[in-house]
């Protein structure tokens, strides 16, 4: 299946464009219903690619290429909830929820 078809719900809305980037993080790829997805920490380990525990803009955006980065970054500044400019674990787990 081709992620081309996947992505005009983008249009529909801020709502929908959110739900894409929570199941993009879960998995880079379209996954079957019967195959178990990471959890959320354990995704957060490999978004946060320079180790230091924390995931900035430039780290999910280049987690999920595919998706316009004004969606993304829109996603990323609501749940950074105590607007540091990062995504601690629970914010990111927040956003994968």
């Amino acid at each position: 299946m081709s992620n081309k078809n996947i992505y005009p719900v983008l249009e529909l809305g801020s709502n929908a464009a959110h739900e894409i980037i929570r199941m993009e993080a879960r998995t880079a790829t379209p996954v079957p219903a019967t195959t178990k997805t990471r959890s959320p920490h354990k995704e957060f380990k490999r978004v946060d690619q320079d180790g230091d525990g924390q995931v900035e803009l430039h780290e999910l955006q280049n987690r999920l290429p595919h998706l316009p980065k004004h969606e993304v970054e829109s996603a990323f500044i609501e749940h950074d909830r105590n607007q540091d400019g990062v995504l601690d674990r629970w914010e990111y787990a927040n956003l994968v929820r």
